[in-house]
């Protein structure tokens, strides 16, 4: 998979994906199982599989997971034969997301998002929001 041709997904569909109680859960699940075949080209990053594993292991998860458990879901989003590229990231590239967040005035809510790797073009982010 080429990294200019894939979305880059932020956490919210990965966790409505695992999470079975999850508002998401029924769009999200087939959606992240046809990126991992490869049906859909999907990058994300490091930063995004740790907001993933958090939100698994958070009290108030339903249902919480055990840490062994959340990091076996994490690291099977992401291992062969998965297709889902996790995106490399260094310094350059957290200074980058530091001046788009602050030239674009985005609220935390939105930096946590942002991610600019280096000379790597990709298509706009694909994020969701859990309806309430």
């Amino acid at each position: 998979m080429a990294t200019a041709d894939a979305v880059f997904v932020d956490a919210g569909l990965f966790i409505g994906a695992l999470l079975g109680d999850d508002p998401r859960h029924a769009e999200a699940r087939p959606l992240v199982e046809s990126a991992r075949r490869g049906e859909i080209s999907w990058c994300t990053s490091a930063g995004v599989l740790a907001e993933v594993y958090a939100a698994l292991t958070w009290v108030g998860a339903q249902p919480a997971q055990p840490p062994d458990t959340a990091a076996e879901a994490v690291r099977l989003l992401v291992m062969e034969p998965s297709n889902i590229r996790v995106l490399d990231a260094g310094s350059a590239a957290a200074l980058k997301m530091l001046d788009l967040a602050n030239k674009s005035r985005l609220s935390h809510f939105l930096t946590g998002s942002v991610y600019v790797p280096e000379s790597v073009e990709i298509k706009p982010m694909l994020r969701t929001q859990a309806r309430r």
